[in-house]
């Protein structure tokens, strides 16, 4: 995958600059870090687990919630509040040691909400920085947050434009940049502002069919019980 010094040289090319005095700047950094995320936004809006990751941890006897994000040092079990982007699932290690989906609910619902998870007994409200339990008397237990991360910041000329998609985010970072570029010195985008309308719809379909398994209808005439990734219960 090409580094965010080879999508600068890029885009030097395309416009035909090879000595531009912005050529390594800052301000140059900066918009194509945006165009990096921009592009991120287009895959997270069609399929949010395109990069779906986890982190257990664990809440002691006593405590009723655990604070996931914190800006700087994470201890085990936490996340750095810049590399999150979204929850996605909490789950609940339960006494046969399987991992099952909690229900959340929101800041109004809070108080009385023993019975919203059919397996656990337990729900969980994410707000702010921190999950909080209920019922807390419930709350001590293992564990698994799945959670969307945000895409690593080109933060040096070594850093990798994450591509997925064959050289679509890196052709997206140029051909926006380009566009940007000529914007600022009154320019006419010009066909930068269609490669990267075009881009935008690759990407979004490129995303959005990231699971090319084919769907299956499971056999309802089973007894057996299966418990999906998610935790929910089905039939094989």
């Amino acid at each position: 995958m090409a580094t965010r010094l080879e999508a600068e040289n890029s885009i030097l090319y395309a416009l035909d600059e090879p000595s531009a005095a912005w050529a390594g700047t800052t301000e140059l950094h900066n918009m194509v870090e945006a165009a990096h995320r921009a592009a991120w936004n287009l895959i997270y809006a069609k399929w949010e687990d395109f990069r779906v990751s986890t982190k257990d941890f664990t809440i002691a006897s006593g405590s009723t919630s655990w604070t996931l994000l914190v800006d700087s040092a994470p201890a085990s079990g936490q996340l750095l509040r810049t590399d999150f982007f979204k929850l996605r699932m909490l789950m609940r290690k339960s006494a046969d040691s399987v991992y099952r989906a909690m229900e959340s609910f929101t800041l109004e619902e809070s108080g009385d909400r023993g019975d919203i998870a059919l397996n656990t007994g337990v729900g969980y409200m994410f707000l702010g920085d921190v999950i909080y339990v209920e019922p807390t008397e419930m709350a001590a237990g293992d564990y698994r947050a799945w959670y969307i991360p945000s895409p690593a910041t080109l933060s040096g000329d070594s850093s990798v434009v994450q591509d997925p998609l064959n050289g679509a985010v890196l052709q997206y970072v140029i051909d926006v940049v380009c566009k940007r570029l000529r914007a600022k010195d009154d320019l006419s985008p010009g066909a930068f502002e269609k490669f990267a309308a075009e881009l935008e719809e690759a990407i979004a379909l490129a995303a959005q069919s990231r699971d090319a398994r084919p769907r299956k209808v499971p056999d309802v005439r089973a007894r057996m019980p299966r418990v999906y990734r998610t935790g929910r219960w089905g039939s094989w």
